[in-house]
């Protein structure tokens, strides 16, 4: 039995991925940082805003803040991580860029566990089997996207938490009320460099699958209480800031964001612009998150107030 995931689904996974690398390593984030910030360019009445989404949420999210829309609506050009992404190059150089491993080298001690809690629940014969029958680093990197979501949105759920969205998430709801007021659409990643991550790091997937089992198992609770406050957070407009170091090199985070800083800033002078991209880029520890390199061009950025609809 092989899981089936959407080839964009993986590209979305940075948010909470980071989020838990941070539980794994016992940093707990402390600082409330606005999901929503207005750039203002200097000597000009071009107002741009950036957004930092969560794969989690969906349209009732977007919906419940109407002033989202609007500002899709008064901009000139729309920002996102990925629109129409050319997954066959993308999946191209996955394969180039990470090799086949066996189930024992993604889980180590913890395979039993994986084995008989994924066993239980129905969805493979075992864990083993699945990834040592797969033919490609695409169709383990699917299997693993596919255990870890299944894994968080049951967390979710027993939460009381209400999740919006299985498929699309946020960042396509966002690029389709772009794309109805026929905005210009652009793509900050590109291919090559998506393809460099490595989500079988023993830090990604595997050691986040681990970890959420262990969850659901009744174990940290601590950690899980302060796992799904996070998402509690986010139904508000905020979020935590997180902390990165060498346990999240693998995801490329300050490359991505000066790839994007410098894609972004030709259009920031002269256009009215709307951004949406992960939370995680937003602020960090290091910064060289977003808003920090956006200000270092010289723009004032300062946080946005969502408020709800009625």
């Amino acid at each position: 039995m092989k899981f089936k995931t959407k080839g964009k689904q993986y590209l979305y996974t940075v948010l909470v991925l980071l989020l838990i690398s941070n539980f794994i390593s016992g940093q707990t984030q402390t600082k409330t940082i606005p999901v929503f910030w207005q750039i203002k360019t200097p000597n000009s009445d071009k107002v741009s805003y950036i957004l930092g989404t969560n794969h989690i949420f969906g349209e009732p999210w977007v919906r419940r803040y109407p002033g989202l829309q609007s500002c899709i609506k008064k901009s000139e050009v729309f920002f996102c991580e990925t629109y129409q992404t050319d997954l066959e190059s993308y999946k191209r150089n996955i394969n180039k860029n990470n090799s086949l491993r066996t189930a024992k080298e993604l889980f180590g001690s913890d395979l039993p566990l994986m084995d008989s809690y994924f066993t239980k629940i129905g969805w493979v014969e075992t864990v083993t089997a699945a990834f040592n029958e797969s033919d490609s680093a695409v169709d383990q990197i699917s299997l693993l996207t596919s255990m870890y979501y299944q894994l968080l949105y049951k967390i979710i759920a027993e939460s009381g938490l209400k999740k919006d969205s299985i498929t699309g998430g946020m960042d396509d709801v966002l690029a389709k009320i772009a794309h109805s007021y026929n905005k210009k659409i652009i793509s900050l990643d590109n291919t090559d460099l998506l393809g460099k991550i490595d989500f079988g790091d023993k830090d990604a997937f595997p050691s986040a699958i681990i970890l959420l089992v262990k969850f659901l198992n009744g174990e940290n609770i601590k950690d899980k209480n302060l796992f799904i406050e996070t998402f509690r957070l986010y139904q508000e407009g905020n979020y935590s800031m997180f902390t990165l170091d060498k346990s999240t090199d693998y995801l490329h985070i300050e490359k991505r964001n000066r790839l994007w800083a410098e894609k972004l800033k030709p259009f920031l002078k002269d256009k009215s612009c709307f951004v949406a991209v992960g939370a995680a880029h937003l602020v960090n520890n290091r910064k060289d998150g977003l808003i920090d390199l956006i200000r270092e061009m010289g723009y004032e950025v300062k946080p946005v107030k969502l408020n709800v609809g009625r």
